[in-house]
Order: C-alpha cells, then structure tokens, then sequence
C-alpha cells in the first residue's frame, strides 16, 4: 500500500506539470498567430507590390442594389472614383472624381492601408451628397488590429485585406465605419 500512495503522490504532480506545459506552448501558439495574421487579418504575401491593387474595383450595395462606387487604381499612384447611386423617390446621382493621389502604407504586421486622397464616400453612406471629403475627424475601424485609425485632412483609408483561393492570394479593399457595422467592400474586377 505505500507505494500506491507514492505514485499518487507523484501522479498529481505529474499530470499538473503537463496540464502547465499543454498551456505554456498554447499559449505559444495562439501568441505567433496573432503575432502572423494582425490579430484577424492575413499579412501581404511576399512579393506583393502595388501593381497588385492596379485595375477596377467595384463595391455595391446589398440593401440598394442600384448603388454602385468604382475605384480605378493606376500604378502611377492615381485614381478616379466613380460612384451612381438611385433611389425610387429621388434623381440618380452620378459622380465622378478627377485623378487623385493614393499611396499603400504597411504596418509593422503587414497589413496594408490603401490611403486615398478627396475619396467620397457618398456611397457608402447611401446619401445623394457627394461633396462630402473626410475632414479628419470621422476615424476608420481597423478590425484587423482591434484600433480606430484616424485619417489625414481629406482622406479615407481603405484595409487591403488577403485571403488565399486555391493557393493564389486575392484582395478586397473594405472601407470599415464602425467595429459592428458592415464594411464596405471593393471586389477586383479587371486589371
């Protein structure tokens, strides 16, 4: 009998440092993926440039499907924004913006921030006023590291995020206003 009580003795040590190690390394674990994806968000490949955003990206609307905002990126670091938005009671709006700057910024995750001068986001907000420019005030969600991102005078930021389609990355450009609500997303439609 007084060896059973020595490995029970021992036992409850035992299994008590493994359940301690089992948590040490998933703790691990969670730690570098986070550290990998931004918290929620899958960093750039290697090998991304900013041709990569080059071409047409629409984003529309699921509530008003006849609300539709183009972006025409150029690789020269211009864009043209083209936005149509119609209601059943009100004239159609048709906008559409000269060339304007935009540049690709990385944070130290390496999670791109598309930085887009005088874009409206008219669309976005479903309103026929498309004059409306970000003074700097309005902050951008960025749900990918859990923060709120407050833009230049007369910008608006857009999340470049990826996900992998059969091992080739994609991207969409999301314009987030709030943490809850639904981003506005951008699809790649040609080059």
């Amino acid at each position: 009998m007084a060896k059973k009580s020595k490995l029970t003795e021992l036992a409850i040590p035992l299994a008590t440092a493994l359940i301690c190690i089992s948590l040490f390394f998933c703790c691990i674990y969670i730690a570098f993926d986070e550290e990998e994806q931004g918290q929620g968000c899958y960093p750039m490949p290697e090998g991304f440039s900013e041709s990569d955003l080059e071409g047409t990206w629409l984003a529309s609307s699921l509530v008003h499907p006849q609300v539709f905002d183009t972006l025409i990126l150029r690789v020269d670091g211009t864009y043209k924004q083209i936005i149509h938005i119609e209601h059943l009671e009100e004239p159609a709006t048709d906008y559409e913006t000269d060339w304007q700057p935009w540049w690709l910024e990385y944070d130290g995750t390496g999670i791109g921030y598309l930085h887009m001068q005088g874009m409206r986001v008219c669309a976005i907000s479903n309103s026929q006023d498309c004059d409306w420019i970000n003074d700097g005030d309005i902050p951008i969600a960025d749900y990918c590291l859990d923060r709120w991102i407050r833009p230049m005078p007369g910008e608006t930021i857009l999340l470049v995020i990826t996900y992998q389609e059969n091992e080739t990355p994609h991207y969409v450009l999301e314009l987030t206003q709030g943490f809850e609500a639904s981003s506005w997303v951008y699809v790649f439609q040609e080059p």
